[in-house]
């Protein structure tokens, strides 16, 4: 048990979560139970996104390997406490859950527990193999929502026709190649992947977590969006419509794109559920 923890605490897995409106954040599990969990977040870290007291977040941890997206799944929780290491540049948070995550961890349980406690139905080759599959039809649902949200884009907006082409160019022509090209990555990926791969020990030889993670996260800022359409939409309005999606939907037509990049993000949750795991299924090829 000591050289699995020296050797998990040396390579240092991060996960994804997400902040209330959707932007994703890297993290380290250090310890969780069935009320909180305390993560750690580093400088060194491509998104090292500071969160603040009080702010709720997203964890995506799985209860047990599922190829499927269950949204009770989606441990989400309030930051409850932040400790600073200014000489590490470290972040330790406490994030209390909403809801109890599972009588698995009444007693507070570190990674490499964490780790052994999760299981599959089916062998996690498979499993892998799924979720990688899953997300590359993820990937293209988001392309079909963009291609369908450029008209709409048009409609809605009071610009010049230059001023729109200009927009349209910046944004979503960007963003979309983005995209496909993800979806292109991703779908070599899984064809290397699905030749090569036979036992658990391939794993680690022939998939590379940082790379898939850069195809695996957002191409979709909101807050670019906001700016785009004039809207007088701030942060906290984005909190409100995931509070209470049905109130902003029926009530205020102005909040009606942004329901609709909800969506897109609802789409990008399941692919960072998906990438969790997929860390989980790799560090369990290694232990």
């Amino acid at each position: 048990m000591e050289k699995t923890s020296l050797l998990l605490g040396a390579l240092r897995f991060p996960f994804i979560g997400t902040r209330k409106g959707g932007d994703p954040f890297e993290y380290l599990l250090m310890d969780i139970n069935e009320e909180k969990a305390n993560i750690s977040i580093f400088k060194w870290m491509v998104n090292h996104t500071p969160l603040t007291l009080d702010e709720e977040v997203d964890l995506y941890l799985p209860l047990s390997f599922t190829a499927g997206y269950e949204i009770k799944n989606n441990v989400s929780g309030k930051i409850q406490s932040i400790k600073e290491e200014e000489a590490a540049q470290e972040f330790h948070y406490t994030v209390a859950f909403n809801d109890k995550f599972s009588a698995l961890f009444k007693y507070s349980k570190p990674l490499e527990i964490f780790i052994q406690t999760i299981q599959a139905k089916n062998h996690l080759i498979e499993v892998l193999f799924h979720l990688l599959k899953d997300s590359m039809i993820l990937k293209q649902s988001l392309l079909v929502y963009l291609n369908h949200f450029a008209p709409y884009f048009s409609r809605i907006l009071k610009h010049s026709p230059e001023e729109y082409q200009t927009l349209k160019d910046f944004i979503f022509t960007d963003v979309m190649k983005r995209v496909q090209e993800n979806i292109k990555l991703l779908t070599i990926l899984y064809g290397l992947l699905k030749d090569r791969i036979q036992v658990m020990d391939d794993i680690s030889i022939y998939l590379n977590l940082e790379d898939l993670r850069e195809t695996m996260e957002s191409e979709i800022s909101l807050d670019l969006f906001l700016i785009a359409f004039t809207s007088k939409a701030t942060g906290q309005d984005i909190v409100n419509i995931l509070n209470q999606p049905e109130k902003y939907t029926t009530d205020y037509m102005n909040y009606r794109y942004i329901v609709y990049l909800l969506a897109i993000k609802n789409l990008e949750k399941r692919l960072y559920f998906n990438y969790n795991q997929i860390v989980l299924i790799y560090m369990k090829s290694i232990i």
